[in-house]
C-alpha cells in the first residue's frame, strides 16, 4: 500500500476505531474535525500537546496535526506532510484527507490554483468551502466559510502541507 494512502486510512481509522465512545461521537458528529469542540476532538484523536498557540496531535502514522481553536471550537487544522512517515500526497489523496476532517454539510464553492512559475517551485491550490453547520458553532454568526490551502512542490506536484482555516 502506498504511504499516502496509508496516511489517509490512518486518519479515517482513527475516526472510526478510536474506541466505542470516540466511534459513537464520530458517527453522531456533524464534522470529522473542523468545528468540533476541543473535548470532542480529543475524544476522537486523543489528547494533544499544547504549543504556543496551537495544540499538536500525533497520528498512528507519524503525522502531526496542529489544531487552533476559538472559544473551545476547532477553527484551524494544519498538517505538514513533508516530515510525516507517508511523505507528500497527491492532490487527490490530500483532498480525500481534508474531506474526512470537514463538516458533513460542507460544499465546495470555488477553487483557485496559482500557476507554476518555474519547475520545482511551490504551487498553491486554494479552495473556498461553505458550511451552514459551522455558522452555528461560533459566536460570530458570519463564520460559515472556510479555506483549504494545499502547498505543492516538485515537477509532479505533491502536497507538502495543508491548512484548513475558518474565515473571520
Amino acid at each position: 500500500m502506498h504511504q499516502s494512502t496509508r496516511f489517509i486510512f490512518t486518519i479515517i481509522a482513527t475516526l472510526l476505531l478510536a474506541g466505542s465512545s470516540a466511534t459513537a461521537l464520530a458517527q453522531q458528529s456533524r464534522s470529522g474535525g473542523l468545528g468540533l469542540s476541543l473535548d470532542d476532538w480529543d475524544a476522537i484523536f486523543g489528547p494533544g500537546e499544547p504549543g504556543q498557540s496551537l495544540m499538536s496531535y500525533e497520528t498512528d502514522g507519524g503525522q502531526t496535526m496542529y489544531v487552533g481553536q476559538e472559544d473551545g471550537v476547532v477553527d484551524s487544522i494544519q498538517i505538514n506532510l513533508e516530515t510525516s512517515e507517508s511523505g507528500p500526497l497527491s492532490l487527490e489523496d490530500a483532498q480525500a484527507l481534508v474531506e474526512s476532517l470537514l463538516p458533513n454539510d460542507a460544499e465546495l464553492e470555488e477553487t483557485f490554483t496559482a500557476p507554476v512559475i518555474a519547475p520545482g517551485t511551490y504551487t498553491i491550490t486554494s479552495e473556498l468551502w461553505e458550511s451552514d453547520w459551522l455558522e452555528d458553532r461560533y459566536r460570530d454568526d458570519d463564520r460559515e466559510n472556510f479555506n483549504v490551502i494545499y502547498q505543492q512542490t516538485g515537477l509532479e506536484p505533491l502536497v507538502t502541507s495543508i491548512a484548513i482555516i475558518v474565515e473571520d
